[in-house]
């Protein structure tokens, strides 16, 4: 049964194809190669879909992908015809002699004898394959200094790549991808054979091509749900209150409401979100109590449905 969702306009066609072509890209992760011309067929149809035609410059990422499909079709045809031709029958005269020394029986002290001068082998132990990294492992965060900044996806990829290029003498790509979060902060992927501890160590090769207040990578934080905080009080507050009056809790990342802004309008108290590093640090919070504005407040964990 075919799943691909039917469109009724070319607008629907044309977003049915343009993320089709993302899901490529996110599956060719171990192939940076074939990674990078999916993500350019990205740019294009953005450009399309925006301005209703292709730029010159996404016009040739089109004929250099096309041109390389050509040379790749060829080299595939040009093998199948190497294949196909029969290989001619050589004489070996000399199987046929170990063929008839084989139909011979050997003796202990002839096989001995013949062992004699060999070398012993030694069987090395094949060193264990180093373990690719994960996505989580190959992106970067870059949180936003003010407000939203123009954002060119293909622009900055390729200025990324380009300064490891010339000032850190890496041949191969090292960024795939820069995105956007959901809060509006970019998202560095890297290719890979590279990670986001990669991009921190080197940061003094990239960090003037974009503007940004931190950097940080990707990490798995413990979240618990804390119960009847006060909504005449900001998130920042209820973070201080945490850290100041609970000794070994550290907020990380920032609070958020999982009240509704319209019911936190009509009521006293509210549910948020806090965050910790540590899965110790959350344990503590929900089997203790919290202290937060003069109040002790149950906490639990966040159940994701």
């Amino acid at each position: 049964q075919n799943r691909t969702p039917k469109a009724t306009t070319v607008e629907e066609a044309l977003e049915i194809a343009r993320n089709l072509v993302i899901q490529a890209a996110n599956l060719a992760e171990n192939n940076p190669t074939q990674q990078t011309s999916l993500l350019d067929l990205v740019e294009v149809f953005r450009d399309y879909t925006e301005t209703g035609r292709v730029s010159k410059k996404n016009s040739a990422i089109l004929g250099d992908q096309i041109s390389s499909l050509s040379n790749v079709s060829k080299e595939l045809r040009d093998k199948v015809r190497r294949l196909e031709k029969p290989i001619p029958a050589q004489p070996n005269q000399q199987g046929d002699r170990q063929t008839a020394a084989l139909t011979q029986p050997i003796s202990y002290a002839a096989i001995a004898a013949a062992n004699k001068e060999q070398q012993w082998t030694t069987m090395q132990k094949k060193a264990p394959q180093k373990a690719k990294p994960s996505l989580k492992e190959r992106q970067l965060v870059l949180v936003n200094q003010g407000g939203p900044a123009a954002f060119d996806a293909l622009r900055l990829r390729n200025a990324f790549n380009q300064a490891f290029t010339l000032k850190g003498g890496v041949q191969s790509p090292v960024v795939a991808s820069v995105t956007l979060s959901s809060k509006g902060n970019k998202v560095v992927t890297t290719t890979p054979a590279f990670t986001a501890n990669y991009l921190l160590e080197n940061q003094g090769i990239w960090k003037d091509l974009v503007a940004f207040k931190v950097a940080q990578p990707i990490t798995s934080w413990f979240k618990i749900v804390v119960h009847r905080l006060p909504t005449n009080h900001g998130l920042e507050v209820i973070k201080e209150e945490i850290e100041t009056f609970n000794k070994g809790l550290k907020v990380v990342g920032t609070p958020f409401w999982l009240t509704p802004e319209s019911k936190r309008g009509q009521q006293s108290y509210g549910s948020a979100c806090v965050a910790f590093a540590t899965e110790e640090e959350a344990l503590k919070a929900i089997r203790g109590k919290l202290y937060i504005l003069g109040e002790s407040l149950r906490a639990e964990k966040l159940r994701v449905h």
